[in-house]
């Protein structure tokens, strides 16, 4: 069976974590400071790593101030990670609807959500934005978010090695390094706030403590109460280990989405996402009618296929927060599924994923209006 995710360890993964358990230093240490020192020379601006992408989600959204009755825009379409986190803090989470075929939030509709909220003299806390699949959304949100003075956070789990790292100066970004990201620490992710709020994040991750003073136990003055956030020197370890797979794999994931893009325009029905050169690709996302019946056909043949993640709605969790209507979200969410796209594939592969597409595509009925050409 061709799977869908795969975890790539490099070699030299279990020496490196055999060093940290024999050095008697296995909590947030010598490792973690390289490691985070390796992301600084790769994103332009020195992280806080943390234990996983959601608590380094949670840390923003105490940074930015949302609390219970904060209102807040976000994306139904993305993991329940990016929202468990304002759900738990008691936010009131207005859906925002996304782009017809990306899967990422639309600025448009972002802006439409905020001039309503205007009218009505209310302050809106934060915008949230997934970078889907590791597709960028930044350029076009940052408009809207300097327009009206919100400030964003980004959940950037899809991504890894962009072409660009820099981002918006006032953006709060959180990455994630779990077990079958392009780059995994085991688990584990890390966050990149504003220059002017890094010294206050880094005592937040660490109970609020200023270790930097020798601020370690509970008798030290906490300014401002904060969590366990940290990341231990075996997840940097592992990290370290896998720093040039991990961009390799993005590389590989670029190439193999590329070919997707070509091979795809024979399809008359199967749907591919827009061409995007710098994506992640960490999911390749097409559409197509009959979902279930596609999973199991592409199984028959060998490929595992499915939903990484569905339209957090259809959970149930979120008692009832503000939704205006989000038809794309909708139309999206009921045809897409993801294809294997990463590092594991090779020439033969590719061709039988592709072939098997072409198999089930020429088994659909046309439709219309007519597809959006794919590039």
């Amino acid at each position: 069976m061709i799977p869908l995710f795969k975890v790539r360890m490099a070699k030299e993964a279990p020496e490196r974590v055999r060093e940290v358990l024999e050095s008697g230093y296995i909590g947030q240490g010598p490792m973690v400071e390289k490691f985070e020192t390796l992301l600084e020379a790769k994103f332009g601006r020195r992280p806080l790593t943390t234990s996983s992408c959601t608590h380094a989600l949670d840390l923003a959204y105490y940074l930015v101030g949302v609390q219970r009755y904060s209102i807040v825009i976000s994306t139904p379409m993305t993991c329940l990670a990016t929202n468990l986190p304002l759900y738990h803090r008691g936010a009131r989470i207005v859906w925002a609807d996304t782009e017809p075929y990306t899967g990422n939030i639309d600025p448009d509709d972002v802006e439409r959500i905020i001039k309503l909220h205007k009218q009505r003299h209310e302050h809106i806390t934060a915008i949230v934005c997934v970078a889907w699949t590791g597709r960028d959304v930044r350029e076009r949100l940052e408009e809207v978010s300097t327009k009206y003075n919100i400030p964003v956070i980004e959940d950037a789990a899809h991504v890894f090695h962009r072409k660009e790292w820099g981002q918006p100066e006032d953006w709060y970004t959180a990455y994630s390094f779990q077990a079958i990201k392009h780059l995994t620490t085991g688990d584990g992710g890390a966050l990149i706030v504003p220059k002017g709020e890094y010294d206050r994040a880094k005592r937040l991750r660490w109970f609020g403590l200023d270790r930097t003073k020798g601020g370690m136990r509970g008798g030290d003055a906490v300014p401002e109460a904060g969590f366990k956030y940290h990341m231990n020197d075996i997840a940097a370890a592992i990290g370290i280990a896998n720093f040039n797979e991990a961009c390799d794999s993005v590389a590989r994931a670029r190439d193999n989405a590329k070919y997707y893009q070509t091979q795809l325009k024979r399809a008359h029905v199967i749907q591919a996402p827009p061409p995007d050169e710098t994506s992640s690709w960490w999911m390749y996302v097409i559409q197509t009618p009959r979902r279930k019946q596609f999973i199991k056909f592409m199984a028959k043949r060998g490929i595992m296929v499915g939903t990484a993640h569905r339209d957090n709605r259809l959970s149930y969790l979120w008692p009832p927060n503000i939704d205006y209507g989000t038809p794309n979200v909708t139309e999206y969410d009921a045809e897409q599924c993801s294809i294997p796209v990463g590092w594991w594939l090779n020439w033969d592969t590719r061709e039988a994923i592709v072939a098997a597409l072409m198999e089930w595509d020429s088994q659909l009925p046309m439709r219309s209006p007519k597809r959006r050409e794919v590039g």
